[in-house]
Parts: C-alpha cells; structure tokens; sequence
C-alpha cells in the first residue's frame, strides 16, 4: 500500500472513530438530560432573570398583585425598598414591594401580598413570554406592568430572542411559534433553520447552554476549592474566577444596606448618546413586534381573569430629548389605544412638575426617595382598581412579610 493510500485510510479510521464519539456522546447526554434526574431550569446560569422566576415558581400560591418590569422596577423594589424600610434587602430574594403593600392596606383597610418580576432589560417581549411560560401557570388577580418607552423600541436588541430572559423561558416553556415570529430578516430565518435541524439531530444542540453551564460551573468549583486550599487566609469568590463578562451565577446572599445605595457614574454626555442609540432611528417594524407582544400579554391575561395595569413611568425631562421627534406621544398613545383595545387600565406617572431631577439616579432610574414618592403616587392612583379586583374572590394566604 502507498504511502498516500495508507494516509488516506489512516484519516478515513479518524473520522469514523470520532464520529463514532461524537454520536456515543450525544446519546449519553441525551439520556442524561432527557431523564427525571436533569432539571434543565436549574442547568442554567443563576442570574437576575433565574432569581426572579425561581422564586415565582416556588409560591406555594398566586400572589394576589404581581408587579413587572425592568431595572426601573429593580430600584423601586432594591433601592425603594431600603429607603423605605431603613433595613438590608437581599438583592435576589426580596421579591416583594412591601411599601405598595403598607400604602395599600392604609389606603382601603385591606392586605395584600405582591410579588415583583424585576428584571434589567426586560422588553415587551420578554414580558410576553414571561406571562406565557411563568405568570400564567400561577395567574394573580391584578397585573402592574411598569413601562417605558424602551421596552417597545430599543435598536440595540437585534431580535426578541437574544435576551437572557427569552432564552431562560424557553428552556422551561415551548415557545417555536413565538420564535418563528420573531424572525423577520433573512440572517435571523436562515440561523433560526439551522439551530431547529442540529436541535433535532442532536442533544448536544438542544442542550448545548446547560452542558456547558454544569462543566462551567463545575470547573470553577474545583478551581475555588484548590485556590482557597493552596492560598490560606484569602478568600475566593467563585463568580470571580475565569469570567471575564457577567458574572456566572449571582451570589443568593447579595444584599444592599441603608447608606450605600447605587449612583450612575457615567458622564450626562455618555448616557444620552446611550439612549440616543437606543430609540433613533426609528424602526416600525421591530416596535410593532413588541407591541404584539404586549397584545399577547393582554389577551392571556383577559384568558385568565386577570386585571392587567399599564403603568407609564417617569422619565427625567432629558431623557425625552435623546428620542425622535413625535415618538414619546406615539408610544403613550399606542399603549393607551391597546389598553382600551384590550380591556386594561392605563396609568400615566410621567410628570416632569411632580419628579424633579433629584428624584432619579439617571435619566430614567428613580433614587430610593424617588421610588418612596412613586410609590405612594401610584398606590393613590390604583388602589382602587386593584381592591375590585382582589375582592371578587377569597383571599388566600400567601406567606408572612420576610424579616430583614
């Protein structure tokens, strides 16, 4: 036999010996995480979206009133929370706005228990999905959604899909048919094709984000066992070790204290060309999609009996100018068009006479006294609608007010 012939089958024993692997591997990891003792939300990173969803899911019941929304919910339900309560707030796991309880209950003589889905980013669309796959499992009565004009326009989201929020949703919840609608460019259509046949032809494809989280997380525990061994008298935070990004998994015992509230350091120049970036140009189609979105939210809410609340958040005057002209009185007239479409209550909280420049961290985040002044506005404002709606059943019991 040649020397080239003898390469040849050489390559040719390679390739079938590493497919043969590869296909021994595949179905290895395919009886692993088809089985009962793979728990695929639990596979994923453990970050602000997964903190929020794990405790939803774990409620022994509905809450009555479920607020949602983006960081402006985070700093009412963090921050706010702090300045109200005067106590540390675990970050994570203070999942309630128990100011908007308090003022509610002295406002109608009634209780009531909240739970908060505050997640950074959160469009529309996550929202959406968020109700399809979560809330909707476990329906309130009353649904605060706290909005802002970037959760229906925001040009830095390629497609729906990519946020960490949609992503996490999907691994728990079937959502092919929302996929395929967010795919409205050629690119999208074409990779969403491919990844749908490896997913089919392949456990590695379909599980591809837990396997490589479980190795991930393994390696950095073996990584902070022999770094706190081997260096005495220092200790090693394992979402700190090899990750250069986002941290890995956010810490359960992250907490924040009265006095040491967040200020955004970034310069007043850097966080308008931001939100410029964000809101310009302005695109039709990707802010119709949103809005479909929330029409989805509306109709599963309407499905369900559950009394949904579009709240309009104040923005800081500045904020208005990094927008197209005319596209803040589109967007407030879209969302009261569609809440009167859809049978829900619109809000409107934005009042440049009422929060005053001090009020927000940013051009769009309220400071702790900010939140504590929202808080109360906007109970004035709802209590009403929400005690018609709690009070039409029992109320059940919920779980006592965490201590601090």
């Amino acid at each position: 036999m040649s020397t080239r012939a003898g390469k040849f089958f050489r390559l040719k024993s390679s390739a079938l010996v590493a497919l043969l692997c590869f296909a021994v591997i595949g179905a290895a990891c395919g009886a692993y995480c088809t089985s009962a003792r793979f728990d695929r939300f639990q596979a994923n990173q453990h970050q602000w979206a997964w903190w929020a969803i794990k405790g939803y899911r774990e409620l022994p019941r509905a809450p009555q009133v479920v607020m949602i929304g983006s960081s402006l919910l985070q700093k009412i339900v963090n921050e706010g929370e702090v300045e109200y309560l005067q106590k540390p707030v675990p970050l994570l796991t203070h999942n309630r706005c128990l100011h908007f309880e308090d003022e509610y209950a002295r406002l109608t003589g009634h209780q009531i228990d909240s739970y908060a889905l505050a997640i950074g980013g959160m469009h529309a669309s996550d929202a959406g999905v968020l109700f399809d796959g979560v809330i909707g499992e476990k329906p309130p009565r009353t649904l605060i959604y706290l909005m802002a004009p970037r959760d229906v326009l925001d040009n830095v989201l390629e497609t729906p899909t990519a946020t960490g929020t949609f992503q996490l949703v999907s691994r728990i919840s079937d959502l092919s048919a929302v996929k395929a609608r967010c795919r409205h460019s050629f690119k999208e259509l074409f990779v969403g094709a491919i990844e749908d046949e490896l997913k089919k032809l392949s456990p590695l494809a379909e599980y591809r984000v837990e396997l490589s989280t479980l190795a991930t997380r393994a390696w950095i525990d073996q990584c902070t066992i022999y770094l706190r061994d081997h260096v005495p008298g220092r200790p090693f935070d394992a979402t700190a070790i090899g990750l250069k990004e986002d941290p890995f998994d956010l810490p359960e015992d992250a907490c924040m204290r009265p006095g040491h509230l967040t200020l955004n350091k970034q310069p007043e120049s850097v966080l308008f060309g931001i939100y410029a970036c964000t809101y310009q140009p302005f695109r039709p189609r990707p802010y119709n999609l949103q809005f479909d979105f929330l029409k989805r939210l509306l109709t599963g809410a309407r499905e369900r009996n559950v009394d949904v609340i579009l709240v309009n958040m104040p923005l800081r005057a500045d904020n208005l100018k990094a927008m197209t002209p005319g596209f803040y009185d589109l967007y407030k007239n879209d969302l009261i068009a569609i809440a009167k479409q859809y049978g829900a209550h619109y809000v409107d909280m934005f009042d440049s006479n009422r929060y005053k420049f001090e009020d927000f961290t940013d051009t769009v985040h309220l400071s702790g006294k900010g939140s504590g002044k929202f808080v109360t506005d906007l109970a004035a404002k709802i209590s009403p609608v929400v005690l018609a709606s709690t009070t039409t059943k029992p109320q059940m019991a919920y779980r006592e007010k965490e201590s601090f």
